[in-house]
């Protein structure tokens, strides 16, 4: 037996050696991409009064540092109001199963739109804007700053916060 174990030394090194090799996760390909996104005119003084008083206002460090000037916006439609995310990121992505409805600017800061877009908020524009950004990176899952609101035609409301 020990006469074969010569043999069997190197093919059990060589099967580890695959087997570690296939664990490995592939490495993704990132090139700059670019993305065309309509421009979203905001009509509503309240909501950005709200975006003044509550985000840029507030005490989280994201805001006060001023280092990151993107948000991804969610909207989702309710029975009576509208339910708005805003989760700040730091750096521009997009995932091929989340489409953006448009993106507007405000105070040098870049909110990309998802979902719905209530017509008492804005319209989407012809005009379009081309993007860049890095495809092929993977999801970034940062602490930075969110805020949620409750919102209407009447009024914008801060339901969550979290800031690190």
């Amino acid at each position: 037996m020990k006469n074969n174990s010569k043999y069997y030394l190197p093919l059990i090194l060589f099967c580890i050696c695959s087997i570690l090799a296939k664990a490995q996760p592939p490495v993704p390909e990132v090139e700059k991409a670019y993305k065309e996104l309509s421009q979203i005119v905001v009509k509503d003084s309240l909501f950005l009064q709200g975006i003044d008083n509550y985000i840029f206002d507030s005490f989280c460090p994201d805001i006060k540092n001023k280092e990151n000037k993107i948000f991804n916006v969610y909207c989702k439609s309710t029975e009576d109001h509208y339910d708005v995310l805003f989760y700040m990121v730091g750096m521009l992505q997009f995932r091929d199963n989340s489409i953006p409805r448009g993106y507007f600017e405000y105070k040098d800061y870049l909110f990309i739109w998802y979902g719905a877009v209530p017509g008492f908020f804005g319209k989407v524009s012809n005009q379009k804007k081309k993007l860049s950004y890095m495809k092929g990176v993977p999801p970034i899952v940062s602490d930075l700053a969110t805020f949620t609101f409750s919102y209407t035609q009447e009024e914008i409301n801060l339901t969550g916060m979290s800031c690190f």
